[in-house]
């Protein structure tokens, strides 16, 4: 009977933390408080115990209230959608600057042929595009409850710069090392910027959530 209204509990408020941790608090309460009435029937002994702990509803509305129901396939979609206009825009910006610009050479051009950076261009988008796609798929009904704490995006946010720094010398080096005369880094660097601005998004989105609350 305890574990039946717990999971009552469970579907009817949002999973966060905070629920999850009370609610199991509850049961922990409910099962000893019942051994104290144990001369009574089950039910009776679950009723008083259940009114001994106060207004369950109550304490678990006050503890949802910090929490919104999103669906996420929508967010990364909007998120992808925004990572290949980036990439798009920041891939073109640099053949036009390194057809301009003799000086700079991004790349080894044959007849000012634009060959190898449309290809670099067209596969990096595909994949990011793939990747925001499969994930839609695969979550496209799913709503997943958030609380609005986006401290834990600002600590992943903090690791996603520091990956992406990592991997951009490490293909810097590569390129340098393996194929010097034929500069490609600087559009893959360009495309694993897609990593730090999604969650740079999902950051400032429940940031600025949690001002929107705190205003209430």
């Amino acid at each position: 009977m305890i574990d039946d209204f717990c999971n009552e509990l469970k579907n009817k408020y949002p999973n966060t933390q905070k629920i999850r941790d009370q609610i199991e608090e509850l049961r922990n309460y409910l099962y000893m408080k019942s051994e104290e009435y144990i001369d009574e029937s089950e039910d009776e002994a679950f009723k008083k115990a259940l009114k001994s702990f106060g207004d369950v509803d109550s304490l678990l509305e006050e503890l949802s209230k910090d929490a919104k129901i999103i669906n996420k396939s929508k967010l990364y979609l909007f998120a992808g959608i925004i990572d290949i206009f980036i990439a798009a825009f920041l891939s073109l910006l640099l053949c036009f600057i390194s057809l301009k610009n003799n000086n700079i050479s991004f790349f080894s051009y044959i007849n000012n042929s634009l060959v190898p950076s449309i290809f670099f261009i067209v596969s990096g988008i595909i994949v990011i595009f793939l990747t925001t796609i499969i994930q839609f798929i695969n979550m496209r009904n799913i709503y997943e409850t958030f609380e609005y704490t986006y401290n834990d995006y600002k600590i992943n946010l903090k690791y996603s710069i520091i990956g992406f720094l990592i991997i951009s010398i490490a293909v810097f080096i590569f390129n340098m090392f393996f194929t010097p005369h034929h500069i490609w880094f600087v559009f893959v660097i360009i495309y694993f910027l897609s990593w730090p601005l999604t969650v740079f998004f999902f950051y400032r989105f429940f940031k600025n959530s949690d001002k929107n609350i705190n205003r209430k």
